[in-house]
């Protein structure tokens, strides 16, 4: 693989906004797949959960029989079954609002929302923690078939001078290794570079991690971004401080083990929620971060791609829609998928372009053979050109 220069990007560089879907991570691995992620997740939660308090198992066992009673279950709807989850959370939320409301004088009214909480808390740590460790499993075991992967990133970071950003819609670290593997000296992500915490496992084994980034403050030579818009697998918090755990720690203590069991402080800092709850929870640290930094790569770049996205998601298509409506010129736009959808007209609604001013064909390309090997074939060269 080249390798690139750690030089700064000059005035007259041209940068790329890259958006990466679920289609991404299918073409190199089918296991990680929603369809499939979906199913295995509620398998598990339909076995039970070890560890966890038989209420709470209980819960996981139902949620799983209601979903799929029917015989009907669409596993291809992801969202609506992590929704659970997410509603979960949007629950602890409104219980705090009233225990603050309650006066101290009616103890057991109190109680009682406190416990609720505490239940609503067990079963989206049960929910939250099954599908990262599902996703983890299934990520891990392709690791070591990379090399299409590798084409790519090389490809898209090479064809631009100035700064390539990727927003990231996925949870594994499949980019992540792939940028790692292809431009380690010029990529930054909210992991800090220096600044680092403590996190501790089992009783009193501390270990030093990279803490999260605060603001957008990447190094100067940095010009390739890595922003993971929704969370990753390796980003863990305590509702105060956010850390980045690396693979080789989760694979060695599997934290989301330990979170259904409730032995530790850490959560997955991840958005796991239906488009109703997602709408707040992106705006909430550090998801607020990197969706700051995707608007701001959207306004910077001259060619916008996107690959394996499917233009459902209300939070993200705003970004677009909010960037091209202020444009007197749309950038160059390419749309990698596979298949008919999304059709033109659905890219065209979804990122609000008004047809009053001309055929997205000047500006729109698609590509719908998928992500493998796109580098190779004239959208991509047209694209760029």
């Amino acid at each position: 693989m080249n390798r690139w220069s750690m030089s700064k990007p000059g005035p007259d560089a041209r940068n790329a906004a890259v958006l990466v879907g679920n289609g991404l991570s299918i073409a190199f691995n089918p296991e990680l797949g929603l369809g499939r992620i979906s199913e295995e997740v509620l398998k598990r939660m339909a076995s039970g959960t070890e560890g966890v308090d038989e209420a709470v198992a209980d819960a996981m066992k139902k949620i799983a029989d209601s979903y799929s009673a029917s015989g009907q279950a669409d596993y291809s709807d992801f969202e609506n079954i992590v929704g659970a989850f997410g509603g979960q959370s949007s629950m602890l939320a409104d219980l705090k609002k009233m225990a603050d409301l309650v006066e101290s004088e009616n103890p057991e009214l109190l109680a009682a929302i406190e416990k609720a909480a505490e239940f609503a808390m067990q079963v989206r740590d049960a929910g939250v923690s099954h599908v990262l460790e599902v996703i983890f499993e299934q990520a891990r075991a392709y690791s070591d078939d990379m090399g299409e992967m590798y084409e790519v990133t090389h490809a898209i970071v090479g064809a631009f001078d100035g700064v390539v950003t990727f927003g990231n819609l996925n949870y594994d670290t499949l980019l992540l290794s792939a940028l790692l593997e292809t431009c380690k000296p010029e990529l930054a992500d909210l992991g800090h570079g220096w600044r680092k915490g403590t996190v501790t496992t089992g009783k009193t084994t501390k270990h030093e991690v990279p803490m999260l980034r605060r603001t957008l403050d990447f190094p100067e030579y940095a010009r390739v971004h890595l922003l993971q818009l929704h969370g990753s697998l390796n980003f863990w918090g305590n509702g105060k401080s956010f850390y980045k755990l690396d693979t080789t720690f989760l694979g060695t203590y599997r934290p989301w083990e330990t979170v259904r069991r409730g032995r530790t402080a850490l959560r997955p800092a991840v958005v796991l929620a239906n488009q109703r709850d997602k709408t707040g929870a992106v705006t909430q640290y550090p998801f607020a971060l990197a969706y700051t930094g995707l608007a701001s790569a959207l306004a910077d770049s001259s060619h916008w791609l996107v690959v394996g996205y499917s233009f459902r998601d209300v939070c993200v298509n705003d970004l677009f829609e909010a960037e091209l409506r202020g444009r007197e010129k749309p950038p160059a736009m390419l749309v990698v998928t596979l298949g008919d959808r999304p059709s033109r007209r659905e890219v065209e609604a979804a990122v609000g372009w008004d047809a009053a001013r001309g055929d997205s064909k000047a500006w729109l390309r698609f590509d719908r053979r998928g992500a493998s090997g796109f580098a190779a074939r004239g959208a991509w060269s047209g694209f760029i050109s």
